[in-house]
């Protein structure tokens, strides 16, 4: 992808996302930050006999997700390292994560993905939610797959989950649009992908849903048409 057209993408992103934080608060019924992702959720209990837990959330956005792993978990000693580009993001999550009482927990980072270096064999969980179709290349799609696989630790659990297939229509005329995301990769090809990268460990997931949405874009309310894959592993022991 050419630097122009990337420029343009994320700059779509950046004002869907600005847009939803802005106008809707975290936990709070009618949206998609209402609560988190159930996949992330059900993943948590694996984690409640741990003496210490440490995790990773890469586009952790206002905290949907892990402010409520951190608050379920808070019986041990357990912290989450929070990973978003944009700026308002983070400062959202700084004010979440204190209302929610977990903000001596959380270590906010403002970075792209892409540029965020994973340290090897530090993390329990790492979540990469709504976070591989937003990566800058697919070179930079491979790399940061197997930087997650030497991320976990012998035991440790990814989860991710995915837009695939993405088709996106005015809401209001149903017009085809170009999509605004970076990789728009077919869901089968994702598969591949994601069982190559991580062949040997446990599969515990993997589902692929048909969805349509609503998202906010310059041009108005956009209708995106997905598949959401969700693909769950725990590295072997």
């Amino acid at each position: 992808m050419n630097d122009e057209r990337l420029a343009v993408i994320r700059r779509a992103e950046a004002y869907s996302h600005t847009e939803a934080y802005t106008n809707l608060t975290l936990f709070e019924s009618g949206s998609w930050l209402s609560k988190p992702v159930k996949s992330i959720m059900e993943i948590v209990p694996y984690f409640q006999e741990y003496e210490r837990f440490q995790g990773l959330d890469l586009g952790c956005g206002i905290g949907r997700n892990c402010i409520p792993v951190l608050q379920t978990l808070r019986r041990i000693p357990s912290a989450m390292d929070c990973v978003d580009i944009l700026e308002l993001a983070i400062e959202k999550l700084k004010e979440n994560a204190e209302k929610y009482g977990v903000d001596d927990r959380i270590n906010p980072i403002v970075s792209s993905v892409d540029d965020y270096q994973i340290e090897q064999n530090r993390y329990d969980l790492i979540i990469a939610s709504a976070v591989l179709e937003h990566l800058d290349s697919f070179e930079t799609l491979s790399k940061k797959l197997h930087q997650i696989k030497n991320g976990l630790k012998y035991g440790g659990i990814a989860c991710f989950v995915v837009n695939t297939s993405i088709a996106e229509h005015d809401k209001r005329t149903q017009e085809k649009q170009s999509v605004q995301f970076e990789i728009n990769m077919q869901t089968p090809a994702l598969e591949d992908i994601l069982h190559a990268v991580f062949a040997g460990f446990e599969l515990l997931k993997h589902s692929v849903i048909h969805y349509k949405y609503d998202t906010f874009r310059e041009s108005g309310i956009t209708e995106l048409d997905t598949d959401v894959l969700t693909y769950v592993v725990r590295k072997r022991s």
